[in-house]
């Protein structure tokens, strides 16, 4: 993959993870003072890009997921994001390793070897 493509595809996540962030209409004043206005609350999302960006070329290597990738993780992570956004970085793992695995496969039995997929991708991130 080239860099161009890198960029590209880190531009759609930034996309999709900030329109789920901001699905739910302008920011409230309380969440505006909070996040710093709609810039600032786009800065905050960018952490997140990378990791999505990391767990898509983990798991696309194994798993068949394109096409609902950025629909069904990225906005669905944005839109959980602005909703809990006190939440804590184990949570918002555990979260996105749900998400994943729900795209993956629609067999509950088979997700829990998923979400290890996933959490083994944080540990490496985090290590």
């Amino acid at each position: 993959m080239n860099k161009c493509t890198e960029i590209g595809g880190a531009m759609v996540t930034a996309m999709y993870l900030f329109h789920g962030f901001m699905r739910v209409g302008g920011l409230r004043e309380d969440e505006a003072d909070h996040f710093g206005g709609e810039i600032g609350a786009a800065g905050s999302l960018e952490p997140w890009v990378c990791t999505i960006e990391g767990i898509w070329r983990d798991v696309s290597e194994r798993w068949d997921c394109a096409g609902v990738w950025d629909y069904e993780v990225s906005q669905a992570f944005g839109e959980w994001l602005r909703a809990n956004r006190d939440y804590d970085e184990s949570a918002a793992h555990a979260e996105l390793a749900r998400l994943v695995s729900e795209v993956i496969t629609p067999d509950p039995d088979e997700r829990h070897t998923v979400v290890a997929e996933v959490q083994a991708f944080f540990g490496k991130v985090t290590a």
